[in-house]
């Protein structure tokens, strides 16, 4: 069995976070952003993630001096499970953020809208779709995969509050 963290996390030592401001307050959450965490069999925390220009991993000490964690959730997951979230995070490492997909997600809101107008499938990623493809992937999202470009952080908070398995950290 293996652990894997899903977490919640606002920009810190930034000086304007303007981005992170817009989701916080469109949301009304104390963080902008979801990420996943493991550790590798070295001893080294990983945090893997949508941010800034793309979908990357990014050492778990570097990402401390960046974000200051809100909430993490921790799942227990089979090492087969594991093997799929590995799989699919090398496969889509090196994509692009979709920063429009982030203002389709609040017209979707706004407007009751049927659909994300700037949906892009899995060519471009948000946080919170990459997060939800990883927990559909490892068995634990049983949603329709359409509704994943819509979603939003505080949507998979309460996500994780209802279905982690554990406490919160």
């Amino acid at each position: 069995m293996r652990k894997i963290f899903i977490g919640f996390s606002k920009p810190k030592n930034k000086l304007f976070p303007i981005f992170s401001w817009a989701i916080r307050a469109f949301e009304q959450t104390k963080f902008s952003h979801v990420y996943v965490r493991h550790q590798t069999k070295y001893g080294i925390e990983i945090v893997y993630q949508a941010s800034g220009t793309q979908v990357n991993f990014e050492n778990g000490d570097v990402f401390l001096n960046k974000a200051e964690v809100v909430r993490e959730f921790e799942f227990e997951i089979s090492d087969e499970a594991f093997d799929r979230y590995m799989f699919f995070a090398l496969k889509n490492v090196g994509k692009p953020y979709s920063v429009l997909q982030v203002f389709g997600i609040a017209l979707f809101s706004l407007f009751d809208l049927k659909k994300n107008p700037f949906s892009n499938g899995s060519k471009y990623y948000v946080c919170s779709e990459l997060v939800s493809e990883i927990l559909y992937e490892i068995g634990r999202f049983r949603y329709d995969r359409n509704v994943f470009d819509k979603l939003t952080p505080k949507s998979l908070f309460e996500f994780c509050l209802k279905h982690s398995g554990e406490g919160a950290k």
